[in-house]
């Protein structure tokens, strides 16, 4: 059994996970300023969601942007161009006037600002190696930092400057972590893969997988979540803003244990008992009809959901040790792919069912994360 041990935190260390706190605020930003959008816009649920899709389109794209803007730059400045992308792109979506804008500003976020995604889990591996799974999962609570302020702030400047100056965040963090880049020493840039051409493994395509489900599940609940307590549960639109942090503050805080339970369970272990935890917070969420077991499911169901993308990619990575540059670079395709099929097919069931009744399809994709989680042992195994 594995003991934790303390990984040293140096400037590029916290410069990355900077980078993933902001990235995490970006995308979760889009679903507290939906109702916003809506209204001014016009826009119906699935219209709405294109948002998320435009993102993910960018983001499956940014799949195949790294390796040449890596190769013309180097990592740090490709780092660097991430986070000028996602406050360039969600600049674009507080001035937009019109639905075209504000949906491309969406996308230039997804292709531009996704190549942290890419990059910071290789380098945490460069610099911490056989440390890195702790170094990934800390990276993982502390990005979700941004998803449980993305609320927050977006209520807090459309009750006092308007919601359109969000974007302010943006630029003062993306700033802060350009200059952080700047100053930190990243790891030598081996390009040690041999097997690039090489296939990989069924173990890692069933991990593949399970990491585009469970960001799919886990952007049902951060686009629509919002809306699910407004229009189904009777919240006020303020109320409803604030309740659905109770899902970013039920992710923080099970990513906050689950850098410590990973050393005792391995990543395996906990993310089958994450899916479960999962699984029962949605049906209370989903079932209830008193504000505070509404409110207390949808906690538990961020905490079900919080430690599955850490643990996934470990798993997924760890399937191909001489492949790792491939593998990490196809994982945008499948969370890209979530964001785009499962926020747009959880809005279009919205407009013909019910958002009540939409919600079903995420039981349905725990499900299938359970599948591939075992799928994936099952082949890793053989």
């Amino acid at each position: 059994m594995s003991q934790p041990q303390t990984i040293r935190r140096d400037l590029t260390t916290w410069s990355t996970y900077l980078l993933l706190t902001f990235l995490t605020l970006q995308v979760s930003i889009i679903g507290p300023i939906l109702p916003f959008l809506r209204a001014e816009m016009g826009l119906n649920y699935a219209e709405g969601a294109l948002h998320t899709s435009a993102f993910a389109l960018g983001m499956m794209a940014a799949g195949f942007l790294c390796g040449p803007v890596e190769k013309w730059f180097g990592r740090k400045r490709a780092m660097m161009i991430g986070a000028l992308g996602l406050a360039l792109g969600f600049t674009l979506i507080t001035l937009a006037s019109t639905p075209i804008l504000s949906i491309l500003g969406a996308g230039i976020m997804g292709l531009i600002g996704s190549m942290v995604v890419v990059f910071v889990p290789l380098v945490l591996i460069g610099v911490h190696g056989k440390q890195s799974d702790q170094a990934i999962s800390e990276s993982n609570f502390m990005s979700y930092l941004g998803a449980l302020l993305a609320p927050v702030a977006v209520w807090f400047f459309a009750n006092n400057l308007g919601w359109r100056a969000v974007g302010l965040i943006s630029w003062s963090i993306a700033i802060l972590a350009i200059g952080m880049l700047h100053y930190s020493e990243l790891p030598i840039e081996t390009h040690h893969d041999q097997k690039t051409a090489t296939p990989l493994g069924r173990s890692y395509w069933a991990y593949w997988m399970l990491l585009g489900l469970s960001v799919g599940v886990e952007f049902c609940f951060g686009v629509w979540g919002a809306s699910f307590l407004e229009k189904i549960s009777g919240f006020s639109r303020d109320n409803a803003i604030i309740g659905s942090t109770l899902f970013a503050t039920g992710v923080l805080l099970s990513r906050l244990l689950g850098i410590f339970i990973i050393w005792r369970t391995g990543p395996w272990r906990l993310a089958f008992v994450s899916l479960i935890i999962a699984f029962v917070g949605f049906f209370i969420f989903w079932l209830s009809d008193q504000a505070p077991l509404i409110l207390t499911g949808l906690a538990i169901s961020g905490m079900g959901i919080a430690n599955l993308f850490a643990t996934t990619l470990t798993l997924a990575l760890a399937s191909e040790p001489h492949n790792a540059t491939k593998a990490a670079a196809l994982t945008p395709l499948s969370t890209g792919l979530a964001i785009i099929l499962t926020p747009l097919m959880l809005g279009a069931l919205a407009d013909h069912v019910g958002l009540y009744a939409g919600y079903a399809i995420v039981p349905v994709l725990i499900l299938m994360c359970i599948l591939a989680l075992i799928t994936g042992r099952k082949y890793r195994s053989a």
